[in-house]
């Protein structure tokens, strides 16, 4: 029994460090020349021609690099964020995050979907009443 309520914390803990890491995986380096440039719409209509064109091509590209490594800055920054956050819930508010990070929280959607129900009784009873004729 001993072991069983150092283990079981841990392994919680160990479930919930898990879900925070499942959906900051770093995607692969991906060279800006891979994609395909458009420039936008109100450009279009200035009658651009083929240097001008590539000049803005290479514009793009330059800051769509610096663009890339900023978001990734900011997506660390938020999983660090994350991880502080998790430090100061408590084992039971953990195992709650978790559920609803899963969308297990079937239990609240049974209880949401039970009193929907009974105000739909409640709202229909008067309106069946006056078709009775009765009063």
């Amino acid at each position: 029994m001993r072991r069983l309520g150092l283990i079981l914390p841990l392994c919680v803990v160990g479930t919930l460090w898990c879900g925070f890491l499942v959906g900051d995986d770093k995607k692969p380096d991906k060279e800006p020349s891979g994609k395909r440039f458009q420039l936008p719409s109100i450009y279009k209509s200035l009658g651009l021609t083929k240097k001008q064109r590539s000049e803005m091509e290479e514009i793009h590209r330059k800051h769509a690099t610096e663009i890339e490594a900023l978001q990734q800055k900011i997506n660390d920054l938020r999983a660090r964020e994350r991880a502080e956050y998790a430090k100061v819930l408590t084992a039971k508010q953990k195992a709650r995050l978790k559920e609803l990070l899963l969308g297990s929280d079937e239990k609240t959607t049974d209880d949401n979907e039970t009193s929907t129900k009974d105000k739909k009784k409640d709202k229909a009873t008067p309106v069946e009443t006056k078709k009775s004729g009765l009063r």
